[in-house]
């Protein structure tokens, strides 16, 4: 018998009596995914003598299960189990999910249906987790306990961040997943004076910069031989602007009366970095009315992780440092004079169960912009249960931390 899948758990069984030769009640054992997916553990190799777990399309038969049909055993006697859905038809039971990696919120919602974990299968995780303020008090003691480290110290916010109430999210690999580093350089142009002042104490110091810097005062006279020329230009270009209305600059004062300007000293200088970002669209077509429940969810849980909170009693510990939820005062006293920072995300491109380390890594994100289109394709389509046809959804992510040559080790 083949092993079942590891996202499949056996939840009852369930009776086909249209399948008997004779009559007899046929029953067969029914498993979930946990995302209202249905599956019967099924004969697939009649020679072989080999079963494994076929997905349940029919409709009749998917409301049977969520109705409270199943039985405990195959006897007909059997007492039944509790129903794994309720009634609601976009409701669906995660408890019976494995998740395919560090558990994120009460289970996951995958498009397509059949998303593995398992083997070399490529997909995309999207772990929800509870935003740290980074000058929080958790955040400067978990810093704090890294201080002999700076690489540490500065991502220690972010690490081990709680999971949110959210399920994990499970999309198949899109077009378009790319990794863009920038770095700011830009040509930046020092006057003579400028420049024999910082030259001078650059060398000065042997090395020791940060005594060169407080040392420009006292270097700074050897450098002003050319400063009456200078403020001389300076004055001329005033005085023009303020009698004929004329702009010019000193370069040109320089050029018209000497016939030659200001070295203009120009370097490269490095200017930092910015926080890199990440766009991922997704175009869902559900197959079934089970596919397309996903794909609502899927919707709903990105809706929910990007907008902030407007309930105090929901917004975190914060509101208790207030006093917003203590036993004197209600949990919405302070009404909605704050809202809760929304969600962060981990973005986790993986390979079976485990991360692959051949893809850039990314930090915890933000996500800054989240886009749902019911016409991807240029033509309203809805279903027999209302459900899009096909659903199209763009999220735009910001990394909350930079990236730097010491994270290139890790992956990032």
């Amino acid at each position: 018998m083949a092993d079942a899948p590891a996202n499949v758990t056996k939840i009852g069984y369930l009776d086909f009596p249209l399948r008997s030769w004779a009559g007899e009640t046929n029953y067969a054992q029914i498993g979930s995914d946990g995302q209202g997916n249905y599956y019967e553990w099924s004969l697939i190799d009649s020679d072989l003598g080999t079963y494994d777990w076929t997905l349940i399309t029919d409709d009749d038969d998917i409301e049977r299960i969520r109705g409270g049909s199943l039985q405990s055993s195959p006897e007909s006697t059997a007492p039944s189990v509790p129903a794994p859905d309720s009634s609601t038809p976009n409701s669906f039971n995660t408890s019976l999910l494995t998740p395919a990696v560090a558990p994120a919120g009460t289970g996951s919602l995958r498009y397509p249906n059949n998303v593995s974990t398992k083997g070399d299968s490529h997909y995309v995780l999207f772990n929800f987790k509870k935003y740290k303020p980074p000058f929080s008090a958790a955040a400067n003691q978990a810093a704090a306990a890294q201080s002999n480290n700076a690489y540490n110290a500065y991502n220690a916010n972010t690490n081990n961040l709680e999971a949110s109430d959210l399920a994990q999210v499970l999309l198949y690999m899109p077009e378009g997943v790319a990794a863009s580093y920038k770095a700011n350089w830009d040509g930046k142009a020092f006057g003579n004076v400028a420049a024999g002042i910082l030259r001078t104490a650059g060398s000065a110091m042997d090395g020791d910069y940060a005594n060169a810097i407080r040392s420009l005062q006292r270097t700074a006279g050897k450098s002003l031989d050319r400063m009456p020329e200078y403020l001389a230009s300076k004055a001329i270009t005033s005085l023009t602007k303020k009698l004929t209305g004329d702009s010019i600059g000193i370069q040109d004062v320089f050029s018209s009366i000497g016939g030659a300007i200001l070295n203009p000293n120009v370097e490269l200088i490095f200017g930092g970095h910015d926080l890199r970002t990440l766009q991922l669209t997704f175009k869902m077509v559900p197959y079934n009315k089970t596919e397309a429940i996903a794909v609502d969810n899927i919707v709903t849980t990105f809706k929910k992780a990007m907008l902030p909170t407007l309930n105090a009693g929901d917004s975190g510990d914060f509101w208790g440092a207030l006093g917003g939820s203590s036993s004197t005062k209600p949990a919405n006293t302070y009404g909605t004079g704050y809202i809760g920072v929304p969600n962060l995300v981990q973005v986790t491109f993986m390979k079976g169960g485990r991360e692959n380390d051949r893809v850039a890594k990314y930090k915890v994100c933000s996500i800054t912009d989240f886009d749902v289109n019911y016409s991807p394709d240029g033509v309203y389509a809805i279903g027999p249960d209302g459900y899009p046809v096909a659903t199209e959804i763009r999220v735009n992510l910001m990394e909350t931390k930079l990236v730097y040559k010491e994270d290139v080790a890790y992956g990032y």
